[in-house]
């Protein structure tokens, strides 16, 4: 029992400490809500799981005492037990006396705001209850019941906004989530945890029931004005929410914060890790040792064993503590259990591997090939767990050097440059979009979906890659059709797929001929041929820094043979090296191509 409170209360203080560094100051309070109330069942649940392992021994381990040593281990223990017996009762006895007392306090504070429901006048709004009290009170409210000054409700000196704060609260029922924490209180009343969780949910409830009355229009200033005016720290019931000047500061600064949709995600995957590591970490493991009467071993007395690698961020390893490297990995852990044979230790050691985070696949790899030699039964990760007899081995390492889609390198590129972009690529009669197949009929919702939050600057200053290839006319004509359709088309005015031709130049009529200029009269040396004019001098070179900035302003993309580069490192490329040769191509107007290649 011990130990289970301990494990709980270790992934409760875990859960805590990631809302408070992570999630309190975040503006997705409904979110946070549902997180405290499901922090608290999981970490009741994490601590009960039981992972059963199975270990398979030829007979199981006997011990042998004589009756003598026998009689003289009873009769200590059985006086070390008289002598210590009255401790655990001393314990539970100081803990009933702190359910007792923190019960009568609970249940007294619930009564007071139960005589005030029955003893005030009261008036009904739709679903929630104006209760009204004589004496000096500040705005609280409990379950769908709001407490209000008589005097000062009927002189109309409580803001609209101070009252649909309190009918917020009711709304959401935010008493719930105090009584539940009051009633865990209750039986754990000797772990602070509680107190400091109760607080963090009763400030996420005025977070709340700040965005509802914000959310209604109300002006910020005006409202914190306003917030600043009613506070107090008069006490208040414990079992209801109120405003509270304590909290102001806090409160201010997230009614400002506004936290983005991928920041969400992040912050939501971030969990899934975290409760693995959880139930890993406080889970239990319990070990069943059974028989086997087709294996034998030297020794009928071995029980499962076990050794602790844990992989270090600089590449190194502690093993069991002892320091080690790649190099020296097997030959320290050579020097545990030398006691048993390289047959017993593939039926009973269990090699854990150990990280922050999830073990790297190529670790584990290199782990399991390390001490393949020295002979284990199991080897276990975060991630995945290898059993020696049932010879399957590490999972496959990734191969992240794989070459990327050119959808995926395009939009990566125009991402880092940020810019927005999308890759529209027609062969044949076949359509894809973002590397994605999608019919004639999908092209249009795909477009706008994906373009659905680009402002009016992104639909203007997007870079899409085009490309266009044995396409028939026909289908052609189709796809034009329904581009036209897109948001982008019409935000760049009706923009095409395929840009039209440039109109031909005006026919003009030929001037007329000049008349022939008179034939010039013979010298006397007839036999002298003219020596022909100089040749110009040939046109200078053009400056490749100069042609690749000014394709880089007509939206080109740049590629070093064929893989895709940056405009800086092209510019690097051409002053270090003039000669290359740079060719453009233009099949698709609105994305051309620069190629740099060595001469």
């Amino acid at each position: 029992m011990e130990i289970y409170v301990l494990k709980w209360a270790a992934c409760l203080t875990v859960f805590f400490l990631l809302y408070k560094v992570f999630l309190e100051k975040e503006s997705f309070h409904t979110f946070k809500r549902g997180y405290l109330l499901t922090a608290l069942l999981v970490a009741f649940l994490i601590p009960s799981i039981t992972f059963t392992e199975h270990i398979v021994v030829d007979t199981m381990p006997t011990v042998s005492a004589s009756a003598t040593q026998f009689s003289e281990f009873t009769e200590e223990a059985l006086h070390t037990e008289k002598r210590f017996h009255f401790i655990p009762s001393i314990l539970w006895s100081v803990y009933l006396l702190g359910v007792v007392f923190f019960g009568i306090r609970f249940g007294r504070n619930l009564s007071k705001l139960v005589r005030k429901i029955k003893e005030n006048p009261h008036r009904r709004i739709q679903s929630i209850y104006h209760v009204f009290i004589p004496s000096t009170v500040v705005p609280h409210t409990f379950l769908k019941y709001v407490f209000l000054n008589k005097k000062a409700y009927d002189q109309n000196e409580i803001p609209k906004e101070v009252i649909a704060h309190e009918n917020i609260h009711a709304k959401q029922l935010h008493t719930l989530d105090i009584l539940l924490i009051e009633m865990l209180q209750v039986v754990f009343w000797f772990h602070p945890i509680f107190y400091f969780y109760k607080q963090s949910i009763k400030l996420n409830h005025e977070f709340l029931a700040d965005q509802g009355v914000l959310k209604q229009g109300t002006d910020l200033i005006r409202y914190q004005n306003i917030l600043l005016a009613f506070s107090s720290n008069a006490p208040t019931p414990i079992l209801a929410n109120s405003i509270n000047y304590a909290s102001f500061k806090k409160r201010f600064t997230v009614m400002k914060t506004k936290t983005s949709a991928q920041k969400i995600w992040i912050l939501t995957f971030v969990l899934v890790p975290l409760l693995s590591l959880l139930v890993y970490s406080f889970s239990t493991t319990e070990q069943v040792i059974t028989t086997a009467s087709d294996e034998s071993f030297e020794n009928s007395n071995l029980t499962a064993r076990s050794l602790e690698i844990e992989i270090l961020d600089n590449g190194t390893y502690l093993v069991d503590g002892t320091p080690a490297t790649k190099r020296t990995l097997a030959q320290v852990v050579n020097n545990y259990h030398q006691d048993i044979t390289y047959a017993d230790r593939n039926n009973i050691l269990n090699i854990h591997i150990t990280k922050p985070e999830i073990a790297p696949r190529e670790e584990v790899q290199f782990i399991f090939d390390a001490l393949w030699d020295y002979g284990f039964h199991r080897l276990v990760s975060g991630e995945q767990e290898v059993v020696r007899s049932k010879g399957n081995t590490p999972l496959a390492i990734d191969n992240s050097q794989q070459k990327k889609p050119y959808a995926q390198t395009y939009l990566e590129g125009a991402a880092r440059n940020g810019k927005k972009a999308f890759v529209l690529e027609i062969v044949n009669s076949t359509i894809k979009f973002n590397s994605k197949i999608i019919s004639l009929n999908e092209f249009t919702e795909a477009l706008d979906a994906y373009t659905e939050k680009w402002s009016a600057t992104d639909y203007k200053e997007a870079y899409p890659s085009i490309l266009i290839k044995n396409t028939p006319k026909s289908f052609l004509n189709k796809v034009e059709k329904a581009f036209q359709k897109t948001q982008y088309a019409q935000a760049n005015g009706g923009m095409k797929l395929i840009p039209p031709p440039p109109p031909a130049p005006e026919a003009t009529l030929p001037p007329a001929p000049e008349p022939a200029p008179e034939a010039p009269k013979p010298t006397k040396n007839t036999n002298t041929i003219p020596s022909p004019p100089p040749a110009p001098n040939p046109p200078p070179a053009p400056d490749p820094v100069k042609t690749l900035k000014e394709w880089n302003e007509k939206g080109a993309s740049f590629y070093w043979g064929p893989h895709p580069i940056h405009l800086k490192e092209a510019l690097e490329m051409v002053q270090k090296n003039p000669n290359f040769i740079i060719e453009v191509d233009t099949t698709n107007p609105l994305h051309p191509i620069v190629k740099l290649q060595s001469c």
